[in-house]
C-alpha cells in the first residue's frame, strides 16, 4: 500500500523478443483493406549451451519454450494464475 493506493512489483522477467506479422484483409465489395497484426514471441537466446554441456538437455532449451508459450494461444483462460500470468506476459 502506498498513501491508500495499491501497487504491484514485477519480479522475475525474462526477454522476448516480438515479431510482428500483417496481414492484409480486403473488405467485400469495396476498396478498403484493414490490416491484422498477431504476433509471435521469441526469445533472445535459443539454446544455452553451458546447460547443455553440464547434460541439462531440457534445460538448454527451456527459455525457448517459455517464450514461445507466450503467443501459442490467442486467450488463455485466465481464471487461475497461471492463465493470468501468461496474459501479463
Amino acid at each position: 500500500m502506498d498513501n491508500g493506493t495499491e501497487r504491484s512489483n514485477w519480479h522475475g522477467c525474462s526477454k522476448v523478443l516480438a515479431m510482428a506479422y500483417d496481414t492484409p484483409i480486403p473488405g467485400f465489395n469495396t476498396y478498403n483493406t484493414n490490416n491484422l497484426r498477431l504476433w509471435k514471441s521469441k526469445t533472445t537466446n535459443d539454446f544455452d549451451f553451458d546447460k547443455f554441456n553440464s547434460s541439462d538437455y531440457h534445460g538448454a532449451i527451456s527459455d525457448r519454450q517459455d517464450a514461445e508459450y507466450i503467443t501459442s494461444v490467442l486467450y488463455p483462460n485466465d481464471s487461475t494464475d497461471a492463465g493470468k500470468e501468461l496474459r501479463l506476459k
